[in-house]
Formats: C-alpha cells, structure tokens, sequence
C-alpha cells in the first residue's frame, strides 16, 4: 500500500465515549456503532503526567473480558499488548 502522510503525529480519542468501544491504530471505530463524538484527540507521544498526579495504590484495571480479567488481571497504569484471531491460537495451541 502506499503510505500517505497526514502531516500530523499518530493520535488516538480519549473519553468517557470511547469506554467499552474498539478501534484500530489509527482510531477508527471497529466495533460498528457509530464513531463517539464528545472525544479529544491526544498524541500517542504525549509527556507522562508528573508524579504528584499519579496514584500510588495499586489497582486492578477490569476489561470486561472475563477471560483476560480472571487468567491474567492487568494493573491500572501497567502496560499491555493483546494478540488474537484464529491465526495465533492455532500456532500456539
């Protein structure tokens, strides 16, 4: 494919509208319905938030994919790489 340069850094909607929604890299909808609308659109290259804004307790960060919350439970501010499809599984498996 060619690439087309958008002249702008990579961005993705951040909001209460995107909670339980999919989207791709590039922050399109996925998941059918229709595109959120009260969102901001933030950099992926933003400066973390200084320390004194951070929590320090540590949290569970619930998906709402029992198999992720009750095999492997992520933790609030942790990072996290999902891989799926048909593909993967029969690799592994």
């Amino acid at each position: 494919m060619q690439a087309e340069d958008s002249g702008k850094p990579l961005e993705v909607p951040v909001g209460q509208e995107i909670m339980s929604r999919m989207f791709d890299v590039f922050g399109s909808v996925i998941d059918r319905k229709p595109p959120p609308q009260n969102v901001q659109w933030r950099t992926i290259h933003r400066k973390p938030p200084p320390l004194s804004e951070r929590s320090t307790k540590s949290e569970i960060f619930e998906t709402g994919i029992k198999a992720i919350d009750v095999l492997v439970p992520l933790e609030r501010g942790g990072k996290a790489g999902l891989f799926g499809g048909a593909v993967w599984a029969r690799r592994c498996f």
